[in-house]
C-alpha cells in the first residue's frame, strides 16, 4: 500500500509540473560595460576599453526563448515582463593561450509569456 500511494504523488508530481511551467520569448539589449582576461589567476580588465564604453552606448540585440519551471532568479522585475539585469561572458581567445577573456555587461529585456 505504502508503494502504491508513493508512486501515485511521485505521478501526480511529475504530471502537474508541465502544469505550472512557463515559456516565454525575451527580446531586449544588453549594455557591455567592460572587458579583460585572467591570466594565470590574475584578473587584468582594460581601463580604455571601458572608458570608452562609459563615453558610448552600443546596444547588442538579444532574444531568446525559454522553457522554466518555478525559476526565482536574480534579475530585478518591473512589473510582469520588464527586467533589468547583468551578467559576464567568459570565451577563450587563441591571443591569451593561458588565460581566459571576459565581458560583463548590463541588460534590459521584455518577456512575452506564453
Amino acid at each position: 500500500m505504502k508503494r502504491s500511494l508513493a508512486t501515485f504523488f511521485i505521478l501526480a508530481g511529475l504530471i502537474a509540473m508541465p502544469l505550472r511551467a512557463q515559456v516565454r520569448i525575451d527580446v531586449g539589449f544588453d549594455l557591455p560595460r567592460g572587458v579583460g582576461a585572467i591570466v594565470s589567476g590574475q584578473p587584468e580588465i582594460s581601463s580604455e576599453v571601458s572608458d570608452a564604453l562609459s563615453q558610448y552606448v552600443i546596444p547588442f540585440p538579444e532574444a531568446g526563448l525559454y522553457y522554466q519551471y518555478q525559476f526565482s532568479g536574480a534579475p530585478v522585475r518591473i512589473g510582469d515582463a520588464f527586467r533589468i539585469g547583468g551578467g559576464a561572458i567568459a570565451f577563450a581567445s587563441p591571443d591569451i593561450p593561458d588565460g581566459i577573456a571576459f565581458a560583463y555587461y548590463l541588460g534590459l529585456k521584455f518577456a512575452i509569456k506564453f
